[in-house]
């Protein structure tokens, strides 16, 4: 889903995607139970990570336009005059990617680990 969040152009397929992640999650995260006594503080945890993931899910499938960047229009294009270089006063933003990670995946990746939502538009507030 996080792929898909970061790609144009995906937003029926998300829509269509949404039940079956949905049941994926919460059977994963009810049917396997950690029995001993001693153990049962897994089974809270893996509850509430099933309960953080769900919530992530249902806000990447209905974020229509996807999970923008600040300054960005679609996934991937810059808008106006973060699209052209540099005025000459100020140093262009600089993207920190590993060169051997596609981008698409490096993005769904960074998408899956923030929280706060830093550099993102869902972030802004």
């Amino acid at each position: 889903m996080a792929y898909l969040t970061r790609r144009p152009d995906t937003y029926l397929i998300r829509i269509l995607l949404l039940p079956i992640t949905l049941c994926g999650i919460v059977a994963a995260a009810y049917r396997f139970v950690w029995t001993p006594p001693e153990l049962n503080v897994y089974n809270w945890g893996q509850c509430l990570l099933a309960a953080v993931t769900l919530a992530k899910s249902v806000e990447y499938a209905l974020a229509e336009e996807g999970m923008l960047k600040v300054g960005e229009t679609r996934p991937g294009q810059l808008k106006g005059k973060e699209k052209e270089g540099s005025n000459g006063h100020a140093g262009s933003v600089v993207q920190r990617r590993l060169s051997f990670v596609p981008p698409a995946i490096y993005d769904a990746v960074e998408v899956m680990h923030t929280l706060r939502g830093l550099q993102w538009k869902f972030g802004q507030g």
